[in-house]
């Protein structure tokens, strides 16, 4: 390792927060806080069930550790994106609840694991399957950039993004980092996480280009088995290049170099420019019970090479030529005979016969 490389180190968990014992509690009335399913900096989510029954993710935050307003803030645009978006694919807003020192956002409930745990459970992501998840993604991101002021989710990441294997559907989740993006003439709240997050990140210029950084970046986590910071850094540049996978196809090699260029003007620009690379890509076999298709409700479909119908021993040109012949036949004993009967009565025994032979060969 040259001296200007180093290794990450792997980033620290932000300011952590014990809270009361949650499991049983009931909120408003509503809700049953159920297991805890995950955390971050700013929150904990848990399992709960509604008073009908229906179970739910509520994301708990408590205001005596945000360090400053910028934490708040955040928590504010995750609120009003959820009721504003009408995207599938992201969670669904369903209610706030105040109880000070404690905020309770409630969310739809998706069954599904994190990219994550699928790592740590020991999974290992081809070629085929980490094209077809990132296809899946495409659109979801797409959604949120194309929105009339386009949303910059900055905090993409294996951890941020489920996978139902068995349903094949992706959905992309914590909007607590998302912010507008406009023509930005200053600094905004930096977010994101060490080695996810685009470098511009790191000093308040997220753009939609820095999704797709995290979205590379992603890909890279999934085809190493390595997360970023356990990999050698070069200045700003992650060398993940000699952990990918030996197979993995110069096309491929290519557009996740193009989706995490250090430079944003290097870098892929948006999701339909990665969207193109991907379907320039070698068509490999995803196998999920043979046959499978991401079932995104967003209006968007992978495609798909069919490959043509194979006959065993005979081609569709002997076919033609068979009943080209048969038709001439006909016309010459017609000729001779001048009768209409005998033609078709000839025409229908070597039809029938001619059909046996060929259903023979098939």
């Amino acid at each position: 390792m040259s001296s200007n490389e180093s290794k990450h180190s792997e980033p620290s968990e932000r300011r952590s927060w014990e809270t009361p014992e949650l499991i049983g509690t009931q909120l408003d009335r509503r809700y049953t806080l159920g297991e805890q399913i995950g955390s971050g900096g700013q929150a904990k989510v848990f399992k709960a069930q509604d008073k009908d029954g229906n179970t739910v993710a509520i994301k708990v935050f408590d205001f005596r550790t945000f360090s400053d307003w910028k934490a708040a803030d955040l928590l504010k645009r995750e609120v009003n994106a959820l009721k504003s978006l009408r995207i599938s694919n992201i969670p669904q807003y369903i209610d706030l609840i105040e109880a000070p020192p404690f905020s309770y956002l409630i969310e739809s409930y998706i069954p599904a694991r994190s990219l994550d745990e699928h790592l740590k459970s020991g999974k290992r992501f081809d070629e085929a399957t980490v094209k077809h998840i990132l296809q899946a993604c495409l659109p979801i991101l797409s959604a949120l950039h194309h929105q009339t002021t386009p949303i910059i989710h900055r905090d993409i990441k294996p951890s941020n993004i489920l996978w139902d294997e068995t349903l094949d559907k992706v959905w992309i989740v914590d909007l607590g980092s998302i912010t507008a993006f406009r023509s930005q003439t200053h600094a905004s709240t930096i977010v994101g996480t060490t080695g996810y997050a685009a470098p511009e990140q790191f000093m308040g210029k997220a753009t939609p280009a820095s999704d797709i950084y995290g979205l590379g970046m992603t890909a890279i986590h999934l085809l190493c088995g390595l997360a970023p910071w356990e990999m050698e850094l070069d200045g700003l540049e992650i060398q993940y290049q000699n952990h990918l996978p030996k197979g993995l196809t110069k096309e491929m090699r290519q557009l996740l170099a193009d989706m995490v260029a250090v430079q944003p003007s290097q870098r892929l620009a948006t999701t339909d420019e990665v969207q193109i690379r991907l379907n320039h890509i070698p068509s490999a076999i995803y196998n999920q019970n043979e046959t499978s298709s991401i079932s995104n409700q967003i209006q968007y479909h992978p495609s798909k090479s069919l490959k043509p119908v194979q006959y065993k021993g005979i081609s569709e040109g002997i076919i033609i030529g068979f009943v080209v012949a048969c038709i001439l036949i006909c016309g010459i004993i017609y000729i001779i005979f001048e009768n209409t009967i005998i033609p078709i009565i000839v025409m229908g025994l070597i039809l029938i016969f001619g059909l046996a032979e060929l259903v023979t060969r098939l």
